[in-house]
Formats: structure tokens, sequence, C-alpha cells
């Protein structure tokens, strides 16, 4: 995103709270925590973040985002989730969550859980303008 007006703004600097395991930008007042591997203390990152966008990537990315989609079922996390679908790579994904949602596994309601976006800038856009996830989905977290 070099050159686009929105982002020369960012300063980098690091975040004592998770060191060397993540990069932290402020825009506008704003922090943004980019964690670059997995941290030692896999509640750390959840707890850190205002959303959560899941980028295409491996098995530590994929268990990473059902455990929070998970969280935020229960009640848990209650900030944005967005998976960053880029050339249709969480496309098995999510229709395997489709599927369970069909299939009385998961109530049609958890489908708000997460948003989808194609591009970087729709996923930025998504973390503005999705609402907070209600603590009270607790009271349908259960079957």
């Amino acid at each position: 995103m070099s050159g686009h007006s929105k982002w020369n703004k960012i300063k980098r600097k690091k975040d004592k709270t998770d060191g060397a395991r993540a990069k932290v930008f402020t825009k506008i007042g704003r922090e943004i925590a980019v964690a670059a591997k997995s941290n030692p203390d896999p509640n750390t990152n959840s707890k850190l973040a205002d959303a959560i966008i899941a980028l295409p990537s491996g098995c530590g990315t994929l268990e990473e985002l059902l455990e929070i989609i998970t969280w935020k079922q229960l009640g848990l996390y209650l900030k944005p989730i967005v998976i960053l679908n880029i050339n249709g790579f969480y496309d098995p994904l999510l229709e395997r969550l489709q599927r369970a949602i069909d299939g009385h596994f998961m109530r049609a309601e958890h489908q708000a859980i997460w948003q989808v976006a194609t591009t970087a800038q729709e996923a930025v856009e998504l973390l503005y303008t999705t609402p907070l996830w209600s603590k009270d989905v607790r009271r349908f977290a259960a079957l």
C-alpha cells in the first residue's frame, strides 16, 4: 500500500507486550497489531486486537481462525473477524461453515460472526463498519 495517501502517516514501533513477535503501526491515534508469527501465548493476539483479519496462509492461521470464530460464537471474543478471501483461497472453508449451518451444527445467527473480503481495502473497511458482537450471544451459544 505504499504511496496510498491513507497510509502515509504510519509510524513503526515495537509493542512491549508482544515483543519481537509483532509489529505495531500507529495511525490517527489507533494501533494495528500485525502478528508476524504465532505467539507462545495464543490469547495475547486476541487480547491486543481490535479486530482479526485472516490472510491466506497455512495450518496455524486456519487453527487460530477457527479458534477465534469459536470464541466469538461463545461470546468470549466480541470484535470483528474478517476473512480475506483472495483468489477464493478460503472458499472451501466458507463452504464447510455454510454446510455446518445448513446441517444445523451451527445456528444461522452464527454466520454473522465473520465477514468476508476479497481485497485488502475491503477488509480494512469491514474493520470499521462491522458492529461488535453482543455479549447476549451467550444465550444462544449452546444448542
